[in-house]
């Protein structure tokens, strides 16, 4: 498991945090001192998919504003995608279908 802060392996498990659906395993990176779950947990009792966030995401490292990609997404607001931003990294796996989606546009052909 890897530190989605600093990126490291030197991390240890560090308890559990309890939800009212399952356990969630904690860790503890030794590193930067920070806590965080698994990456494939991070979306539990979100109100949007995980394909919103990672979208919201990645359109806004494009260079679109906030409000443009509310807008185009319809489902959230402005405040809302700055939240995610510091909450969120899109996953590896999302990162990749969107670039492929995105790849060739401009942020004109976006709007």
């Amino acid at each position: 498991m890897k530190c989605y802060h600093c990126n490291t392996d030197l991390n240890i498990k560090r308890g559990l945090r309890y939800n009212k659906n399952l356990n969630i395993q904690r860790y503890y990176c030794k590193v930067c001192e920070k806590s965080f779950t698994s990456y494939k947990n991070r979306y539990i009792r979100m109100r949007n998919d995980k394909e919103v966030i990672d979208k919201a995401l990645e359109l806004r490292k494009t260079g679109l504003s906030y409000e443009k990609i509310a807008k185009q997404i319809n489902k959230v607001s402005r405040q809302t995608i700055f939240k995610w931003r510091k909450k969120y990294k899109p996953t590896e796996e999302h990162r990749k279908n969107i670039s492929l989606s995105l790849k060739g546009r401009k942020n004109k052909d976006l709007k």
